[in-house]
């Protein structure tokens, strides 16, 4: 998930006064009358605060970035949604609370200050809800929750990524396993250890030093035990990925089979039919979807390529594309498709509620895992674009 901006004075603004002083309360910090903006006693004055923050012994402004940074990371419509998500799953309706806050920073503060649990159960949904450029795979067999989540498994996934990265890398010495079921999927968060590197930092005499740090990367595998959908989400080459399947394939599945190289998630070639169609249900309020992209690559010379791209919301951009496809006089017997790029409009005023979703070949899909993005992968699906085996075949 990528970082969002932070700064006190960025953060306090879009806060109210009351949330604020229930925050000090709760962190059993003072909260003098002079924080708030004299013209208007409802909003933090964020001057003072910054400078009142700085007054404080090291440790409370500690605290208090930390606290401010996390509560930020939710601050967001994406995060809001995890937050409610979780929340229906503690049967909790936060929503109607929600109504009654201006902005998502309030929203993410309230959360954090009456609902601890929900809240950190959301910081961990967020992340993988935010993650992008996706490895995806179907086909693999139905499982339970309890097969592929017990402690065994996370212990048995823990070493085996250790022994991995040591062999392959010389490093991943320390590597540990987050665990999180969520309604139709189970989430694992593979932190190895990275390799070690100095930092310069201040210690609490504020003299300068220099240290050894032992940071770590990410590694998120989500699976789908339902319908035998797996996704990957690391910075790795095609290679890389291919063997980090393996392992889940192995550990996780407790599967021997091997996972072909190359296999296709989506039919590519289905967007060039001139029957090819994107459907789209009422109840899912959908102002536009569109066609508006697909790159081409010959056969036999892959590395030349045609992009095609068109704006075309009425008609649905595939007509416009089959049209152009005629016009240029390009023989489709001879390309593939190997890029498609579709924009779908839900419900929303500007910009919410707008996905560009693209898939590439053969696995790769830039959709994320909130709600509207969820909504896009099912459309891929409803169009017949994702490739499935329903009796598991790997």
């Amino acid at each position: 998930m990528v970082k969002r901006h932070f700064t006190i004075p960025h953060f306090v603004r879009n806060i109210s006064i009351e949330l604020l002083q229930a925050y000090f309360k709760q962190a059993n910090i003072i909260y003098p009358d002079n924080l708030n903006t004299p013209k208007n006693n409802s909003q933090p004055n964020e001057q003072a605060i910054s400078q009142y923050i700085n007054t404080l012994d090291t440790k409370l402004q500690d605290k208090i970035t930390q606290d401010f940074i996390e509560i930020n990371e939710l601050a967001y419509e994406g995060g809001i949604a995890s937050i409610i998500d979780v929340a229906n799953t503690f049967s909790v309706k936060i929503q109607e609370k929600f109504d009654k806050l201006e902005s998502d920073t309030n929203k993410a503060l309230f959360c954090f200050l009456e609902y601890q649990e929900i809240f950190e159960r959301a910081s961990q949904i967020a992340f993988f809800e935010g993650l992008t450029s996706k490895t995806v795979i179907n086909g693999f067999a139905q499982y339970s929750v309890e097969q592929i989540s017990s402690e065994e498994v996370k212990t048995e996934l823990e070493t085996e990524l250790k022994i991995y990265f040591k062999q392959t890398d010389g490093r991943g010495e320390n590597c540990k396993v987050e665990i999180i079921p969520h309604q139709d999927r189970v989430f694992y968060h593979a932190l190895p250890q990275n390799y070690s590197e100095y930092i310069h930092s201040y210690n609490e005499k504020g003299e300068l030093q220099r240290n050894i740090v032992k940071p770590i990367f990410n590694i998120a595998f989500i699976f789908y035990y339902k319908e035998g959908k797996f996704e990957l989400s690391v910075n790795f080459g095609n290679k890389r990925r291919k063997q980090l399947i393996d392992i889940f394939n192995k550990v996780v599945l407790k599967s021997d089979t091997d996972i072909e190289d190359n296999k296709q998630a989506y039919d590519f070639n289905k967007i060039l039919l001139s029957e090819f169609t994107m459907p789209i249900k009422l109840e899912d309020k959908i102002e536009f979807v569109y066609l508006k992209q697909v790159r081409l690559s010959y056969k036999y010379v892959p590395t030349k390529k045609v992009i095609i791209e068109v704006e075309d919301k009425k008609s649905g951009g595939a007509i416009a594309i089959h049209e152009m496809i005629k016009e240029l006089r390009l023989d489709t017997e001879q390309l593939n498709v190997t890029q498609a790029t579709f924009k779908i409009k839900f419900e929303g005023i500007g910009n919410k509620g707008s996905v560009t979703a693209m898939i590439s070949f053969p696995d790769k899909c830039n959709l994320s895992d909130t709600p509207t993005h969820q909504k896009a992968k099912e459309y891929l699906k409803y169009w017949g674009l994702e490739i499935n085996d329903d009796n598991g075949n790997i």
